[in-house]
């Protein structure tokens, strides 16, 4: 992988993370 593909991969997978997070609590 590079870069950019990493950037958009984070892009992606945090706010998915950030939202299992806020219902988990």
């Amino acid at each position: 992988m590079n870069n950019e593909q990493i950037e958009a991969f984070v892009e992606v997978l945090v706010p998915i993370i950030e939202e299992r997070i806020n219902k988990g609590n």
